[in-house]
């Protein structure tokens, strides 16, 4: 009898710590929060190696209930707009519905560490890949 308890209790012990973990893998590789632009590249690069100089600066927040915002920065902006809109995530591709100027993009989603990359999916003039680091 002692020993069914004790081993109730390690299995209980294991499924908790198990559904901790889990759960922080998610929050790693999860969109929401904030991040800030650290790079733009018109191909992918590996994000261990990305170059020193950057084309565009900016921040991007997500949020739980499905809305971003942010600014940007880069080639092809006269200044520094802010965006906003709404998002949606299926498996690794992250459609994005912008109002400033109307557009849906889908970009292929990847995440590193505490950095995500986005590499466009929709045809576009000015299409980057962008990395991000999670700021928040």
């Amino acid at each position: 009898m002692q020993l069914r308890t004790l081993l109730s209790a390690l299995i209980a012990l294991l499924i908790i710590s198990s559904n901790l973990s889990c759960h922080g893998v998610r929050r790693r590789s999860s969109i929401v929060g904030a991040w800030e632009i650290v790079q733009m590249s018109t191909a992918p690069v590996p994000m261990d190696s990305m170059p020193a100089s950057k084309l565009g600066n900016g921040r991007m927040e997500f949020k739980d209930d499905g809305t971003f915002t942010g600014t940007l920065s880069m080639p092809g902006l006269p200044q520094e707009t802010s965006i906003d809109g709404t998002y949606q995530v299926d498996g690794d591709v992250l459609t994005m519905n912008n109002n400033l100027n109307k557009s849906t993009t889908k970009s292929k989603l990847r995440f590193e560490s505490d950095y995500m990359a986005l590499e466009p999916i929709t045809e576009e003039p000015l299409a980057y890949v962008m990395y991000y680091k999670r700021v928040k």
